[in-house]
């Protein structure tokens, strides 16, 4: 029926509440941020990145680090290849 059936404008409207944060949601965010901006430059590298995993127990190739660094930076809309807080 049409009446399960979310309307585009009530679909968008909902997308867009459920990306907000709240402040002390954001706070948590840069600190863990923070964990993986190792040289605190304000981006992550592919290097911290693959350093942090390794550190939680993740064996992962560079080229698979690379491709989480694409996939993640296409997300977020960054087509400019820094992985800062923004696309984090």
């Amino acid at each position: 029926s049409t009446k399960t059936e979310p309307t585009e404008h009530n679909s968008s409207s909902t997308n867009d509440e459920s990306k907000r944060l709240s402040k002390e949601e954001i706070d948590d965010y840069k600190e863990v941020f923070k964990l993986f901006d190792v040289d605190g430059s304000g981006d992550i590298s592919e290097k911290e990145l693959n350093d942090v995993l390794k550190r939680f127990g993740c064996e992962i190739s560079e080229e698979d680090v690379r491709n989480l660094m694409t996939d993640t930076l296409n997300k977020a809309g960054n087509r400019d290849g820094i992985l800062n807080f923004e696309a984090f």
